[in-house]
């Protein structure tokens, strides 16, 4: 008969060491597609601050592109959050569907698929969630169809319209808010220029509803940017 007084014996060794099991783990993440990509990253940077090898950490990540350690400190963390700020976005994270009716002449699949890089690309840089990134995918997406079906004295009236809509809404606050948002389309280093001069003061993107979501953004980006931890 047992002692129930007795202490329990020790559970016995797991045979993977737990680094390893962690390793194997977030492998088993990186390759799920329905995952989000940021447990990916929080599990290795998990194993790099248990003491898990770097090297194994980079072999288990190498299917992530762009990922790097997570160097920040408990602080700066802390302040992130706060302020909705992730150490990477995933670009693929956010959904949305091309308008039934398509974007347009000049729209293939390959420029199409351009298109979608680069506004992923935008809407990430913005440090936009996934519900707030998608919408903000879907209006560019649905702006650029709309403006594709006027002809140039069409887009010409629309700029000039969205602008003075704008100027209507800022006021004295306009020429600050351009600046603003010229500053942080440009800070985004988007590859295609052409793209990013569209999100500009008089753009093709430069629409009310756009243009604020970017000069608002800019601003709670920088109040996060000045008040960060060093």
């Amino acid at each position: 008969m047992t002692d129930p007084s007795a202490p329990a014996a020790a559970a016995p060794p797991h045979p993977i060491p737990w680094h390893r099991r962690a390793e194997m783990a977030a492998a088993q993440t990186v390759g799920a597609a329905d995952v989000r990509q940021h447990r990916a990253d929080a599990a290795a940077n998990d194993m790099l601050r248990r003491g898990a090898d770097p090297a194994k950490v980079k072999e288990a990540m190498a299917e992530v592109p762009g990922w790097k350690p997570d160097d920040r400190s408990a602080e700066q963390v802390r302040h992130d959050r706060e302020h909705g700020v992730e150490q990477r976005r995933d670009p693929k994270s956010f959904a949305y569907q091309l308008p039934s009716s398509g974007l347009g002449d000049g729209f293939d699949a390959g420029n199409v698929a351009k298109l979608d890089a680069d506004v992923r690309a935008v809407a990430a840089g913005l440090q936009l969630d996934v519900a707030r990134g998608s919408a903000f995918v879907r209006s560019v997406v649905d702006t650029i169809a709309a403006a594709n079906r006027l002809d140039p004295e069409g887009r010409a009236a629309a700029a000039e319209k969205s602008e003075a809509q704008l100027k209507a809404i800022l006021k004295e606050n306009y020429p600050a808010a351009v600046k603003a948002v010229a500053g942080l389309v440009d800070g985004m280093k988007i590859a295609n220029k052409q793209f990013a001069a569209a999100f500009k003061a008089n753009g093709l993107l430069a629409t009310p509803s756009l243009f604020l979501q970017l000069y608002h953004r800019s601003q709670a980006l920088a109040q996060w940017r000045n008040a960060r931890p060093k």
